[in-house]
């Protein structure tokens, strides 16, 4: 069996990690490839769920939390062992999760070992890293996107002959029952990465609006990890100075989902840009209905008033009314989490991925 390399950019429980590990554990049980793993960081839960699969695990860290030189240094370092990497495995494929992984890409095309990078990023994230994304554009022989608005907004910034394939991102669809809520408050959750572009802000100030008119009942919740530890501080400022202080819960990063999907009714998706939402798609399968911003790819996978709701990003008013609608109106809310299901059902089969990937992959290792 011929070698692929693939690698994580991070173990944490974020959607393009969670992505390709769903992708590789169903690769690996295929048996038709000789999979190896290189975790370019080892902090996060995702590399000890490969650790019993037919997969070879590698860690190589990247990156220093020291002084520039250091940084410098272990990044230099980093580039030499992943050099002797590759000339220990001699993999025919390496596969990049994403755009992050643009030096080993641009290693990996020098060693003429092929190349795909699975690109997850938005036009706003790939603007910031053009340069770095031109350069490895030129060692890159073929693109996976999540999304036609990635692929879109991929076109800005590679090659015009560049080729591209759009894979939306896979769950696992198991049967389950509907969810019906126990409690007396209506739980709210905003599931991903503390961050600007994630914008809890705007979750924050619309459940405020629904105190106004009387919804009172609203706990939200937080989930994930903190990436942007001075917005952080702004949201935990502002709630302070609001009254919403006893009913918003920041729970850091819970790695099982179960834990999440459990205790939430409504699940909203606030961000500015977002190239798919495997957040909503999690939230599908669990019969939690979604309200999303209109942005990105989000529309390709929430259908507005179908599948979910949408709001104009940045929109908090606007949002808030979304809410209060699947709050007061329990045949829209049931309504709407069947279609959702039933939509992950149909297009968002983590088989269907995987069997678009092995058909790409099977075209460099023949």
């Amino acid at each position: 069996m011929k070698k692929i390399l693939f690698i994580f950019h991070d173990s944490y429980n974020t959607g393009a990690t969670i992505s390709l590990y769903r992708i590789v554990e169903k690769l690996s049980y295929t048996h038709k490839y000789n999979i190896h793993v290189l975790f370019t960081s080892n902090s996060g839960n995702i590399a000890k769920l490969l650790k019993d699969k037919n997969v070879e695990l590698h860690f190589l860290e990247k990156n220093s939390k020291k002084t520039i030189v250091k940084k410098i240094l272990k990044r230099v370092l980093f580039f030499v062992q992943f050099l002797f990497l590759l000339l220990k495995i001699k993999p025919k494929l390496v596969y990049a999760n994403t755009i992050l992984n643009f030096g080993e890409v641009v290693v990996a095309g020098m060693m003429n070992i092929a190349t795909i990078v699975h690109v997850h990023e938005g036009r706003i994230f790939l603007s910031k890293n053009k340069v770095f994304l031109k350069i490895s554009d030129i060692f890159t022989s073929e693109y996976v996107v999540v999304s036609n608005y990635a692929k879109e907004s991929l076109k800005y910034f590679v090659r015009k002959n560049a080729n591209m394939n759009v894979i939306y991102n896979g769950i696992e669809i198991q049967e389950k029952n509907k969810k019906t809520s126990k409690e007396s408050f209506i739980n709210i959750s905003v599931i991903g990465t503390i961050d600007r572009n994630k914008s809890q802000m705007l979750a924050i100030k619309a459940c405020e609006e629904l105190r106004k008119i009387g919804i009172d009942n609203v706990h939200l919740h937080f989930f994930g990890k903190t990436s942007d530890k001075s917005y952080e501080n702004e949201l935990h400022a502002y709630i302070e100075k609001s009254s919403s202080q006893n009913n918003i819960t920041f729970h850091g990063e819970v790695f099982e989902s179960k834990k999440i999907y459990d205790l939430t009714d409504i699940v909203l998706v606030t961000s500015i840009d977002e190239t798919f939402s495997l957040v909503a798609l999690e939230a599908f399968v669990n019969y939690i209905p979604v309200v999303a911003s209109n942005v990105g790819g989000i529309p390709e996978v929430v259908e507005d008033s179908n599948s979910g709701l949408l709001f104009q990003s940045g929109d908090y008013i606007e949002l808030s009314k979304k809410i209060e609608m699947l709050v007061l109106d329990d045949a829209l809310r049931m309504q709407i989490t069947k279609n959702a299901y039933e939509r992950a059902k149909k297009y968002f089969s983590i088989d269907v991925a995987v069997d678009k990937v092995s058909s790409i992959l099977d075209g460099y290792i023949k």
